[in-house]
């Protein structure tokens, strides 16, 4: 019992960017900024991280912020649940029953920690041409207790970690003439990422978890299957309108991970995006609204339009040389989302909340609401 208990601590400090066994739409990064409103970006990308949602966005980063470069740019995503760990932790300090007593106060609840990182990038606007390179790495890992009888045994894991590089280069075309139609800038955007990635998805009994404690081995490098990826991203934006913009983008052409245990697979998005902007303002300058749908062709599990579905809207409440304020909210799985980022001088901070649906489908579980913080060099 005293190895089952050390085991059970052990591995849950460990699991703090797993994810329980869920039916998750597994992301390969998020960003708290976006995240915040709703997730959307498939018509409004116009950062560094549009490489995440649309390449074409890269060709829509203001010409006025010249060279953009980010330096250890890290976030961190916590469930609800999470702060239940470090009771389980404190009660196996005490004795074997408090222990045994507090895990069963968390049968069935599902605990996430993720990790999101961008430690590096550069990007820059050109006339008409936008570009932008950088390495990144993210994990999510969600963990699970059951009564311990069934085939999932005491603690279930599914969680996937990546790390590579990343790059995209778009272009805007102006005035491109279509039969009898002359088309206003029309942004085409391509990338491309290798990514080294680990994978887990399975359950541990209680003899498990005993075994790995009394031989002290490391219980998640044990048990990923690791491997590399090579994927392709597409993506073009269009102007309606000075105001409103069109995109669709397929990201992660090849896919990436393991489709027996985790995989984030190929999918084709769309969305539409209203942006009313006016340069010469420092406060209220910017207020921008976007919808998009995700994983048109279904590559993810299920079916649910409502899990596929991303709406937001970000407003510059403040925007200056040295420093930045913004708010952000929006629905994001149909469960509201939230966040701020504030930029003083180089240092930016953002933080952000929102659920996500983990049952197989739309509303069969509880959403997991979820908090992320940011904190990042910018320049």
């Amino acid at each position: 019992m005293k190895y089952k208990v050390a085991a059970i601590g052990s591995f849950f400090m460990l699991a703090a960017s797993l994810e329980a066994v869920t039916y998750e739409y597994f992301q390969l990064y998020k960003d708290t900024k976006v995240m915040g409103a709703g997730g959307a970006g498939v018509a409004s990308a116009n950062s560094f991280s549009a490489i995440f949602s649309n390449p074409a966005g890269l060709a829509r980063m203001p010409k006025e912020y010249g060279w953009e470069f980010q330096l250890i740019n890290i976030a961190a995503v916590i469930n609800e649940n999470t702060k239940n760990l470090q009771d389980i932790l404190d009660a196996a300090d005490e004795s074997e029953t408090k222990a045994a007593q507090e895990l069963d106060k968390h049968i069935g609840k599902s605990y996430h920690i993720g990790i999101n990182a961008v430690p590096l990038s550069v990007s820059k606007m050109f006339d008409e041409t936008g570009f932008g390179v950088g390495l990144v790495y993210s994990a999510s890992v969600n963990a699970v207790a059951h009564q311990g009888f069934g085939a999932s045994g005491i603690l279930e894991i599914n969680g996937i970690a990546v790390g590579g590089a990343a790059l995209g280069i778009a272009h805007n075309f102006n005035d491109v003439p279509i039969g009898k139609w002359l088309l206003n800038t029309i942004s085409v955007g391509a990338g491309a990422k290798y990514l080294q990635y680990g994978v887990i998805s399975r359950g541990y009994s209680p003899a498990d978890l005993a075994g790995y404690a009394s031989e002290d081995k490391d219980v998640l490098n044990e048990d990923f299957e690791n491997g590399n990826s090579f994927v392709l991203d597409l993506g073009v934006i269009y102007n309606l309108s000075s105001n409103f913009s069109v995109g669709t983008s397929v990201l992660n052409i090849g896919g990436i991970g393991d489709k027996g245990l985790i995989y984030i697979p190929m999918t084709v998005n769309a969305g539409g995006a209203y942006t009313y902007r006016v340069s010469e303002r420092a406060f209220f300058n910017q207020v921008r609204v976007s919808l998009d749908l995700i994983d048109i062709t279904q590559e993810y599990d299920d079916d649910s339009l409502i899990k596929r579905t991303r709406f937001g809207a970000d407003l510059n409440v403040w925007d200056g040389s040295f420093s930045t304020f913004a708010l952000q909210a929006g629905l994001y799985q149909g469960e509201f989302t939230g966040g701020f980022s504030l930029r003083l001088a180089l240092v930016e901070i953002a933080a952000s909340t929102y659920a996500e649906q983990i049952g197989a489908y739309n509303g069969q579980d509880e959403a997991d609401r979820r908090y992320m913080v940011s904190v990042g060099l910018n320049w």
